[in-house]
């Protein structure tokens, strides 16, 4: 992604997730052709960003190379492809590489792999039960959601000691 331009968007859900699906649209890098909305599922376990055939293919999206894919059951010679992202803030990434998936999936056109990922912080929280994902790229500074609550516990410590101070400067009072 264009490295001097932040970006960033969020996404909420209404209960805690277990699958993380973001609509977004991708484009050919040659023709500029743009897609319908897609789902794109964000998966920290997958090494590389993988599209379904029937989105590379409804897109005519042109192959660049043959790659193997395998898992431990199977093993797939499959397509590479060049597409960009249209993330949900508008913002075009740079064309980026995507492997063919051979399998027909129902729930999900295109996975977002740790090649990517990687490349982005992304932070992800539950509140309320509710699901907020969030992304900025490049990165601005570390996420650090433990020492930012030990800061928090520290200054409710110190807020809650010193309105102790003051119910005992006050139950003092009235003794006297």
């Amino acid at each position: 992604m264009n490295s001097d331009i932040i970006r960033w968007f969020s996404t909420e859900y209404q209960w805690i997730q277990r699958k993380l699906l973001i609509d977004i649209n991708l484009i050919d890098p040659y023709f500029q052709k743009e897609s319908e909305s897609v789902k794109w599922l964000i998966d920290t376990w997958a090494t590389c960003c993988m599209i379904s055939k029937r989105i590379a293919d409804r897109l005519w999206l042109i192959s660049v190379w043959k790659s193997e894919i395998s898992t431990a059951w199977w093993s797939h010679i499959v397509n590479k492809y060049l597409t960009k992202l249209k993330l949900p803030d508008n913002f075009i990434s740079d064309a980026i590489f995507v492997t063919e998936w051979p399998l027909d999936n129902q729930w999900f056109d295109v996975l977002i792999g740790m090649d990517i990922l990687s490349q982005w912080d992304f932070a992800m929280s539950k509140r309320n039960w509710n699901t907020l994902i969030s992304f900025v790229t490049p990165s601005q500074q570390p996420i650090d959601l433990v020492n930012k609550y030990k800061q928090v516990a520290h200054l409710q410590t110190q807020e809650q000691k010193r309105l102790n101070g003051h119910n005992n400067r006050k139950k003092n009072k009235k003794r006297k």
